[in-house]
């Protein structure tokens, strides 16, 4: 086996150590940007739900006029 210099030896660890510390700041960004899109989700997911409780109260709040309608009477 090859015997390397110490400055060979510091130049590959060096190397190593600069990818892997590129490994992890690409990791970070990634989880960062996943839970950046998962709280964005979820606020959409809320809202939809929210947006599905408002139209369900103002269709009850209507659904005496809509059965009227149904049977024909006039609207009171």
């Amino acid at each position: 086996m090859k015997r390397m210099t110490y400055t060979r030896q510091q130049e590959v660890l060096d190397r190593i150590q600069l990818r892997n510390r590129e490994k992890r700041d690409l990791a970070e960004k990634r989880a960062r940007e996943d839970r950046e899109r998962s709280e964005r989700y979820g606020m959409e997911d809320r809202q939809r739900v929210l947006d599905r409780k408002e139209e369900d109260l103002d269709f009850e709040s209507r659904a005496s006029d809509y059965y009227a309608m149904f049977r024909g009477k006039d609207l009171v």
